[in-house]
């Protein structure tokens, strides 16, 4: 219809044409959400993997973990799945490995033997926020400062003399 409306233009035409470009516009818009819609995937792609590795590094560890999934069903952009699946991962094996306490250490303190681990993912404004919590113990911050330290510390050089 555009390019009939540009053939031998004139101002009679100005009015098909404004509807031809809104329609245009009206168009464009639309392929532009299905595209969008297309690249969008729940975030349970990457969830699905955690029982499994919880069941796994729970036999492994000598430790019971509950894992509790959230916001499965919330939508991410396919490239960015991909790209904080390996993130993800590292963060729930930490949270294992090194947030929950072993059955017996939770005993002693008065908690369930059995450890907790949620992830959860949900929209917040126009992010989305995932979350890797545990029921562990928590940051020793003394032994966080000195690590810290340590690192940042800078090298030392001794020569011969």
């Amino acid at each position: 219809m555009l390019t009939e409306l540009s053939q031998n233009f004139s101002e009679n035409k100005l009015e098909r044409l404004q509807a031809g470009l809104d329609q245009l516009l009206q168009n464009t818009k639309e392929l532009q959400e299905s595209v969008l819609n297309i690249r969008m995937l729940p975030i349970s792609f990457a969830f699905n993997r955690f029982p499994r590795l919880i069941r796994d590094l729970s036999n492994q560890l000598g430790k019971t973990v509950e894992l509790i999934i959230e916001g499965e069903q919330t939508e991410l952009d396919k490239t960015v799945l991909e790209r904080i699946t390996d993130p993800l991962v590292h963060l729930v094996r930490n949270a294992v490995d090194h947030g929950l306490e072993s059955p017996d250490v939770r005993k002693g303190k008065g908690k369930n033997e059995t450890g907790r681990v949620n992830l959860n993912a949900y929209h917040q404004g126009g992010s989305i926020v995932i979350e890797v919590r545990d029921d562990g113990a928590g940051l020793n911050k003394r032994k966080s400062v000195e690590k810290s330290h340590r690192k940042r510390a800078a090298p030392r050089r001794y020569f011969p003399r």
